[in-house]
């Protein structure tokens, strides 16, 4: 620091023997001995020292070369420097006490690091709670992690971004200054296993949550939202005009009195009612929902209804064009496929019943009194066909697949002869958007549905159903022709109203294709990828898919039902 000197004044400057003796003091030599350090005051910078004051660093004796302040000896100490090293000390006080510890203060002894670890996955635990200080208390805590990060706290967690060993350092800090560290080194694996049989091991909290992640998309939950069911207790309560009827149901009822659906079905078999109509919507609380976004819920119901029952009209009228009754009001007439019945054994559908095949396992067909399978034919106002759609469909409806497969015939003598119509209504078959998507405006075609040529309206409904064999022709289809004056005139005696440029045929519509605004991957299949860092290459994980598997992204925990299928692995709660 130069010399104090009144502006104006002259600078005085140390005499030359001065300047001799502070350089005799600059070259002092490192001492290689102890020093006791009784009453050697710790360094503190804001203290003022002069020369050959002295002051204890880091457990270390030094001795000020001439005036100074704020100057760290460690940093400090040797030749032409402020501070001149004399040795290490015998009795070690702080490093850094606290500001204001007067000399003489009692050595600081050092903090005790300790911390317990715990891994799941590549997740560390570690907390340092047991870490003490005898003579005072821990005040910080710092975590390397041994991967290039850090952290600091009495309790923290890391993620690694891979499997392996690290080097795991706790150092902690106590309130005068003093550090102490424990390191340890910790091993991260992809994956838990099981300490009795070395086995992967999950919880069930664990792969709900791996489920949850993959299905959590907008379009996921849209789906789910419309293809949701009511408990079977409530379906079984609906009755026309009781007050207890779901939102839903009501709603149907003001729109469609059943004076209007006698007028509508006159020529309906027995098996459809209006009271199973009303137990059939019930069953779905997203037909004919409210909704929270502005959209008008009762011209969307309006339509909904007009639409599914032109397709009504196309699978099962009776299509005499010599009854006096038109076309159009002749839906319902069959409820089972024409020139089938459970008296003869002409219409089996049952090929997949063959042992040995997944479908089969999954969805095991009854047997009638003489040991054949059951036969699958179709029923119903959409005429549900194959036993792995009356599988997924008596599931829906029951929690249980066997329900319908040992007794098909419920899906044409009871209410589920229209359940089985919304059930294919309201659920997608990827990647095409379910019907009731296209009707409400949930599905919007993005590019690749405009390069195939798909717009919004009736004509969408008439791809999702019969696309590959209605769509695409350059002409409509003599059915496809049906459908388009059938929903004309059930929207005119609902009060439809039917835009411009709705386009309502799909001659020139191309099938949906992965890619599209209403394409959603809603079935589990096994992840063959290969992971390196997993035992043997393997996922351990299932994956969404397109085509039809076993197990639906639509039905809980049937990700879990996955990978315990394809993985030896162990669950636990």
């Amino acid at each position: 620091m130069p010399p104090f000197h009144r502006r104006g004044a002259t600078p005085r400057f140390a005499p030359a023997p001065l300047l001799a003796a502070l350089a005799a003091l600059s070259t002092t030599p490192v001492l290689a001995q102890s020093v006791d350090c009784t009453g050697v005051p710790a360094w503190s910078a804001n203290a003022v020292y002069t020369a050959k004051q002295r002051a204890q660093d880091q457990g270390v004796a030094y001795q000020a070369n001439w005036w100074t302040q704020g100057q760290a000896p460690a940093a400090n100490a040797g030749a032409h420097q402020a501070w001149a090293r004399l040795g290490s000390c015998q009795n070690t006080p702080p490093s850094n006490p606290s500001p204001g510890t007067p000399p003489g203060t009692p050595a600081n002894k050092a903090p005790q690091a300790a911390f317990t670890s715990s891994t799941d996955r590549l997740v560390l635990s570690v907390d340092a709670s047991t870490s003490t200080d005898s003579d005072g208390r821990v005040v910080a805590w710092s975590w390397n992690w041994g991967d290039g990060s850090s952290s600091t706290g009495v309790r923290a967690s890391h993620t690694y971004a891979q499997a392996g060993t690290y080097p795991l350092t706790l150092t902690v800090t106590d309130d005068r200054g003093s550090s102490a560290s424990k390191a340890q080194s910790v091993t991260l694996n992809a994956v838990n296993r099981d300490p009795a049989t070395g086995k992967v091991l999950f919880t069930v909290a664990e792969l709900a949550a791996t489920e949850a992640r993959l299905t959590d998309t907008p379009l996921f939950a849209q789906v789910k939202a419309s293809a949701a069911t009511r408990s079977n207790s409530v379906v079984q309560a609906v009755q026309p005009g009781a007050a207890s009827n779901p939102e839903n149901v009501r709603r149907v009822e003001r729109l469609l009195p059943q004076s209007q659906w006698d007028y509508l079905f006159p020529l309906r078999h027995p098996s459809y009612t209006y009271t199973g109509l009303l137990q059939a919507v019930a069953k779905f609380p997203g037909v004919c929902a409210s909704y929270s976004d502005g959209r008008d819920a009762e011209a969307i119901c309006r339509k909904s209804l007009a639409t599914m029952f032109a397709h009504f009209t196309q699978e099962t009228g009776a299509h005499d064009r010599n009854n006096v009754i038109p076309e159009w009001r002749q839906a319902l007439y069959f409820v089972r496929e024409a020139g089938c019945s459970e008296a003869s054994y002409g219409c089996p559908y049952n090929n997949e019943c063959a042992p040995g095949t997944w479908q089969s396992e999954v969805w095991p067909c009854g047997k009638d009194a003489q040991g054949r399978f059951k036969q699958y034919f179709g029923r119903g106002a959409k005429q549900l066909s194959y036993s792995y759609n009356y599988g997924p469909f008596s599931e829906a409806m029951f929690g249980d697949v066997n329900v319908l497969l040992k007794q098909p015939e419920q899906v044409a003598d009871t209410w589920l002869n229209l359940a089985s119509a919304l059930f294919f209504f309201v659920y997608p078959a990827s990647p095409k958007p379910s019907m009731l998507h296209v009707v409400d405006g949930t599905w919007q075609p993005n590019a690749t549905d405009a390069a195939a040529g798909i717009k919004p309206g009736f004509g969408a409904t008439t791809n999702v159903i019969n696309g590959g064999i209605e769509c695409g022709q350059g002409a409509e289809k003599p059915q496809s022709v049906n459908r388009i004056a059938y929903y004309r005139q059930h929207a005119a005696a609902l009060g439809v109203p039917i835009g411009a440029n709705e386009e309502l045929g799909c001659a020139t519509q191309k099938a949906f294709t992965v890619g599209g605004a209403g394409a959603l991957n809603i079935y589990w299949d096994q992840d063959w990828a290969y992971y390196p860092n997993m035992p043997e290459g393997k996922s351990y994980a299932c994956k969404l898919v397109g085509y039809q598997t076993a197990f639906s992204a639509l039905k809980p925990a049937d990700y879990q039902r996955c990978v315990s299928k394809y993985f030896d692995v162990i669950v636990k709660p």
